[in-house]
């Protein structure tokens, strides 16, 4: 799974203090032009990201609300992808 340019991943794993079960790797964006844009990443500590989201827990709400919806749609997307049906059951088994 491709993501778009600015995603954001590992938040639903943090906000909700779960361990992740994906593996991500950057690589080179081939845009529609052929031309390529290099991936950058950040990684921030858990320890870090959940001081900060506790000093603000409006923005940790709204994260939450984003979280779920970005579940729903890697959930659809696996759904379509029907050999990943094991990975969405435990999925689903996740907290809302």
């Amino acid at each position: 799974m491709q993501l778009p340019p600015g995603f954001v991943f590992g938040d639903y794993q943090l906000l909700f203090g779960l361990k992740t079960n994906f593996i991500a790797k950057a690589g080179v964006l081939m845009k529609s032009d052929n031309t390529a844009e290099n991936c950058e990443t950040m990684d921030v500590k858990s320890s870090v990201f959940n001081s900060l989201i506790e000093l603000y827990p409006k923005t940790k709400e709204k994260l939450m609300q984003v979280a779920r919806a970005k579940r729903e749609v890697l959930i659809k997307y696996l759904l379509k992808h029907e050999k990943l049906n094991k990975f969405v059951n435990a999925l689903k088994k996740l907290p809302e």
